[in-house]
This record gives C-alpha cells, structure tokens and sequence, in this order.
C-alpha cells in the first residue's frame, strides 16, 4: 500500500480542494510530521525501505503550502525538530554511531556531530541554537552557524523526558523534568535554568514561540518566570498559542478560546464542535489563536475560526497523523 503525503492550504472560508504537495511515497514509513515554533515550516520525517533502507527522508513544506525541499539522509530517524528557516535536525543512528545532524534550508547537511557515548533524550532546534538533551541532566547548545558547542548546562532535573520544546531562537529549551512528578524544567543557553510547576500537572505540552510559557497536558499555564494558572481540570489539555497571548482548551464537545497573561485569562470564545464530531486526538493553535485546527476521533481534520466562533471546513485523514498549522493569522 502506498503512503501518500499531502499538504492542504486553507484560505477562508475552505479547504481547496486538492493538495499542494501530494508524492506518492511508495514502500516509505511515514514517522511524523512537526511544525516550527513561529509557524513558518513544516518538516515531513519519513523512513526508507528497499533502497532507501536505513535513510531517512526529510520533507519541508512552506506556510503557503508549497514544497521547500525533499533530500535523503543516511541513518534511521531518533529525534527530530525544524526551525523557521525549513533547517531540520536530526539524531539518527548509522553504522553503529549515533550523529546531530542539521540540514540547510536547501537541504545540504550543514554539519554533522557524533553523539555516540551519550543518552540523547531528545533534541530541539531554533534558528541560533541547536538543543540536545542528554542523560538525566544535561542540556547542549550548539551554534547552528557551525555546529561548535556553546554551552553544556547541567539542570536540577530529576529525568528529563519529553516533549522537547524550544524558543524560536532556540535560546530557550523547555522539557519535563521529573520521573514521578511531570515538572516543566526551562533551561537557556546562557545556563540560566529553573524548574516550575505544581507536580503531577505540570507537563509541558505546547510552548509559545519564545519559551516563556508553556501549555501543560493537564490543566495548567506556566510561566518562565515562575507564574502557574490553573486553566480548567486536571485531565484538561491546555493548547498555548505560538504567540504567547491566547491559549485553547478543547473538551465537552466544544474548544474554549482565552486571552491569557502572567495574572489570569479571560474567556474569550466557546466554538462547538461540528455535526458529526467528538473527542479530540491532536490540535493546534494559529499564531494570534484565530483558527484552531482539530483532529477529531473520525480523523477528520476540523478547521475552526474561534475569534467569531464558527466551524468553517474539513477534510479526512485517513493517516490520523497529528495536523499542524502553519498560519500567520
């Protein structure tokens, strides 16, 4: 069967209706497919077989839709993260060894690192910094200009574990933090680095686009600067946009809309589901938080203006992968 990977552009009031990027992938593995912080690229990760077998295939796609590049890359895909410039960064393992590798924005590796010897957890990447967390503690900066290491920060991390998120710089890195306790641990490349949030419920989900806040999978808002808020339930998903102003909650059968700020939020949409729709699988917010876009439990993917809280169109994913936007609003 055919794996078949398609980006759908969305201009008010509807999808259109075919795709920009559409390739028929053959014998390929779809892996995952990541957005940017500032919602400026998304980046498709694919695995090969056959003659592709152990490289990994490397799509970026604009925010208008159309294809920056597609480049085959030696190694079997660990971790991955894109920037706003279309440069990717990979861990993969090949030929025994475990490398960093950054992609250019045409697609050429930039520069390669060995990693062998160290516990990669996971990695995140900004436009000046290149992350990798490693082992229990640790946190590299490495300059993506030339792939030199410019800062190991040792942070009061118990474990730190994913997901791994980033400033659109890449100044600052975000994670959780804990093995019980899913604390968000925000760490800087100047070693600057601090440990937030109220235990259990504090588990990084989504970040604004400068890491000063983070949406948590269970209910809660936190701030770099140490400021927590409580938004909705315990088992409430909070979506933060990439500007940092508005966050979503999605749950009883419609998504909640909130401007947000360090002292409280104020609601400021309730947009009920489509006909037909219920639960949510994945979501994500637009930059100023006008439209969200819903993976719904029939894997149909909902777009909604939640500033005028209207449904406005959809269209199946027969994948269930998790849709990312790429919007300026």
């Amino acid at each position: 069967m055919a794996l078949v990977v398609k980006s759908f552009v969305f201009e008010d009031p509807s999808f259109h209706d075919s795709p920009t990027v559409e390739n028929d992938e053959g014998t390929r593995q779809f892996v995952d497919q990541i957005r940017s912080p500032m919602q400026k690229k998304i980046a498709v990760i694919m695995k090969g077989s056959g003659a592709e077998l152990g490289k990994t295939i490397v799509k970026v796609i604009r925010n208008d839709g159309t294809e920056q590049y597609e480049v085959l890359v030696d190694g079997d895909p660990q971790h991955w993260s894109v920037n706003d410039y279309g440069e990717v960064l990979l861990h993969v393992t090949e030929n025994s060894t475990e490398k960093l590798k950054l992609l250019s924005a045409t697609g050429e590796i930039k520069w390669t690192i060995d990693v062998s010897g160290l516990t990669v957890r996971g990695i995140a990447l900004g436009t000046d910094y290149a992350i990798a967390f490693v082992g229990d503690k640790n946190v590299r900066f490495y300059s993506t200009a030339d792939g030199s290491l410019v800062n190991e920060v040792v942070t009061n991390a118990i474990r730190l574990r994913g997901p791994f998120l980033c400033s659109y710089d890449g100044y600052w890195g975000v994670c959780n933090g804990d093995t019980m306790e899913e604390t968000a641990v925000f760490v800087s490349a100047d070693g600057s680095h601090v440990r937030w949030g109220p235990g259990e419920r504090a588990g990084p989900h989504t970040t604004d686009a400068y890491a000063s806040l983070v949406g948590t999978a269970q209910g809660y808002i936190i701030f770099r600067s140490g400021e927590n808020m409580e938004l909705g339930d315990s088992d409430d998903r909070v979506w933060v946009a990439p500007s940092g102003d508005y966050a979503m909650l999605v749950r009883n059968q419609q998504i909640e809309l909130y401007s947000i700020w360090k002292t409280g939020y104020a609601l400021v949409s309730t947009t009920p589901f489509a006909d037909g729709q219920s639960g949510c699988i994945w979501a994500d917010l637009s930059f100023y938080g006008k439209y969200a876009l819903i993976l719904h439990n029939t894997n149909d993917v909902c777009v909604y203006d939640l500033k005028n809280a209207t449904y406005k169109d959809k269209l199946h994913n027969p994948l269930g992968s998790r849709p990312v936007i790429v919007c300026a609003d």
